[in-house]
């Protein structure tokens, strides 16, 4: 047997080393999306997957199309869910599920070739890693960055850098240029940059901090007089979450409680300086206004810019942090991963 793609996306084509289907050849050209199975060649709708797949889906296919979802990671249930509308999907860490209407063709990648050594990868290069990989977003599209310029951009050291390079090179997302001091590497496809750092996230728990609360009409003057007493007392910090978003130009909703990442690891202590009221766990879930995370890694105040006069964390930062709360702030960040990668 022998499939045939021919995919629109680079990444895609450059995973499918490390994918390890034997049977399955990918190309490009000019040519409209095409999927071939022994020489029966069809017309193919592709989507690359987010952190969740849009409702509806199988509407969006046009008659006589091969539905084909392409992911790093779908997970079992997405599987199953896909298939029973009768639409394809690659996983891209070796798997391979397409349907032809009169056929169906299925190729399960070891559980060895998969997941656990790129989640590894990632972990082990913790918020600095994380830090770096978001400055290479917030980077002007198609920028070549040298290893030098990365670890200045993003304040962490040559090594890591390197480091992350290297791995987004590996997973196919970055690509090198050039040859010795020259060499340089370029971002082919921010989506995909997008979805590696969403992974990397998903491996950490939501974050903890301290609830407290202020007095103020909305979330945008809570905002503004939370950075008063953050400039008197010195502290670096960068909103983030749902209001986060909103500075971005996103509204993506309205929350009852403001995050706010700080420079500091003693949140307690740091909650007595600003003289702000204690609230035990009880208390937190009724009448908290403010929550204040610990910035591990300066993933949100290393590279936070000023907008309605306040602090906000990079974009990507944002995004993540609505990831990681999940629920609806999860289902608000879809509408600001659209306006990042427009």
């Amino acid at each position: 047997m022998k499939i045939e793609l021919n995919v629109p996306k680079l990444s895609a084509a450059r995973h499918v080393a490390s994918g390890g289907i034997l049977d399955l050849s990918v190309q490009q050209s000019d040519d409209a999306p095409w999927i071939a199975v022994d020489g029966d060649r069809r017309p193919l709708w592709t989507l690359e997957r987010a952190s969740r797949l849009p409702p509806r889906l199988a509407e969006a296919v046009p008659k006589g199309f091969v539905g084909l979802i392409i992911g790093r990671n779908i997970p079992k249930d997405e599987r199953m869910m896909l298939e029973r509308d009768s639409l394809s999907w690659w996983d891209l860490n070796g798997s391979l599920h397409v349907d032809l209407g009169d056929r169906v063709i299925r190729i399960e990648g070891s559980p060895s070739a998969r997941g656990p050594a790129d989640s590894d990868r990632q972990r082990r290069l913790g918020p600095l890693g994380t830090r770096a990989a978001q400055e290479l977003f917030a980077g002007p599209r198609g920028m070549r960055w040298s290893i030098n310029e990365l670890a200045e951009r993003s304040g962490v050291s040559v090594g890591q850098a390197h480091n992350v390079l290297t791995s987004l090179e590996r997973d196919g997302i970055v690509e090198s240029v050039g040859r010795g001091p020259s060499k340089r590497r370029i971002v082919l496809d921010e989506g995909a940059l997008l979805e590696w750092l969403r992974r990397s996230e998903s491996l950490l728990r939501r974050p903890t901090g301290v609830f407290s609360y202020l007095y103020a009409r909305n979330e945008m003057d809570l905002a503004r007089r939370a950075h008063r007493a953050m400039s008197d007392a010195g502290v670096r910090y960068a909103v983030t979450s749902a209001l986060g978003s909103r500075l971005w130009g996103v509204p993506v909703m309205t929350s009852v409680v403001t995050q706010i990442r700080v420079a500091s690891s003693d949140l307690g202590s740091l909650r007595a300086m600003l003289s702000l009221p204690e609230l035990n766990a009880d208390e937190a879930g009724r009448g908290a206004n403010l929550e204040l995370w610990t910035d591990t890694g300066a993933v949100g105040t290393h590279s936070a810019l000023e907008r309605d006069g306040v602090m906000v964390a990079p974009q990507s930062r944002v995004y993540l942090d609505l990831i990681r709360l999940g629920g609806r702030y999860a289902d608000g960040a879809e509408l600001l991963r659209e306006k990042l990668l427009d």
